[in-house]
């Protein structure tokens, strides 16, 4: 996944979750081809399901960096989806085990 670092605060692995999730529910995996295509929608999706506010400006420029990594062919979106899971995973089992 591109870097969040720039973004403040910072874009995560979750954030590029509820993104993927916001693109699917509403129907919008071409939109990595067409980043400003129903920003609206998925804005409103992505905002309700995570604790940091996101701008539409925002969601178009992560959306053009996925594009930038992944590419807008139809796989794009799938890649980028089991590429976020992975991610997230990795970082899961990376993080220490809670104290008893």
């Amino acid at each position: 996944l591109p870097s969040g670092a720039n973004f403040k605060p910072a874009w995560t692995v979750q954030d590029d979750i509820a993104l993927a999730n916001a693109m699917l529910c509403y129907d919008c995996k071409a939109t990595l081809a067409n980043p400003t295509t129903d920003v609206e929608d998925m804005l409103g999706f992505f905002n309700q399901s995570r604790p940091r506010r996101a701008t539409g400006e925002e969601l178009v420029e992560r959306i053009r960096m996925l594009r930038v990594a992944f590419g807008d062919d139809n796989g794009a979106f799938e890649t980028f989806r089991r590429v976020a899971r992975k991610t997230e995973k990795e970082e899961q089992s990376s993080q220490p085990a809670p104290a008893a």
